[in-house]
């Protein structure tokens, strides 16, 4: 015969241990859809983005005349620590531009493309991928890659202060009174180098980005998660 269990701190009489095996939740585990999922919401996030897709173009980020304003979708300050990374990458494997892993994506109305030029759907041709013409010299919005962009740009100081070194050493043997197989061995070296060098400069000038309608994103979010991201 179950035995109630009694409550120690005071004469009630509890549920017998029979009782409390009867009132376990025995049903087959299923799984719940958790609609406040993170993981979910960048899959949503994501797809709505990829509505608001115009296509793809590089630019020059070294001399674009457009200011480039990160922090309006994305305010992750920028660490030192994740710049040299960036920039110890771009030294060993290289300067890798018009992919779609590394594209920087930016925000801007279609209607500020200037009249004629075009965009690609994807950097499957790099050589195809057109510079971003647009019409005006305002502000860029871009949504991420705020630590790649200062990489690359400390990597061209750096590129450059080399460059200047191996040209003023070109310089210093030019100028030489008695040459020997050495030195127009060397010569011949930094030449190649400077060639090089240049070669990496020329990449950093054509970085791809994938463009998206910003007017466009607001409703495309809207749709996906029924929120409207900050305007500031």
């Amino acid at each position: 015969m179950a035995r109630r269990n009694r409550d120690t701190s005071g004469d009630e009489e509890t549920l017998t241990v029979d009782e409390l095996r009867g009132m376990m939740n025995k049903r087959p585990v299923q799984a719940k859809e958790r609609t406040t999922d993170p993981a979910q919401n960048t899959q949503r996030m994501d797809a709505a983005l990829a509505k608001c897709r115009i296509g793809v173009a590089y630019i020059d980020i070294l001399k674009i005349k457009n200011s480039l304003l990160f922090g309006k979708y994305n305010d992750q300050p920028q660490e030192a620590r994740e710049v040299n990374k960036l920039v110890a990458s771009f030294k060993k494997k290289g300067i890798l531009a018009m992919r779609e892993a590394t594209a920087i994506p930016i925000m801007l109305s279609g209607a500020r493309v200037k009249t004629g030029s075009s965009l690609v759907v994807n950097f499957d041709i790099p050589d195809a991928v057109p510079q971003l013409q647009l019409k005006d010299v305002d502000n860029i919005v871009v949504s991420s890659g705020r630590h790649r962009v200062a990489a690359l740009k400390k990597y061209s100081e750096i590129v450059t202060e080399e460059m200047a070194r191996m040209e003023q050493r070109c310089d210093d043997i030019t100028a030489r009174k008695n040459l020997s197989p050495d030195h127009l061995t060397e010569f011949n070296r930094l030449r190649d180098q400077l060639d090089d060098l240049q070669g990496t400069i020329i990449l950093m000038g054509k970085w791809g980005v994938i463009v998206y309608d910003e007017g466009e994103f607001y409703r495309c979010l809207y749709c996906a998660t029924g929120t409207v991201a900050a305007a500031g």
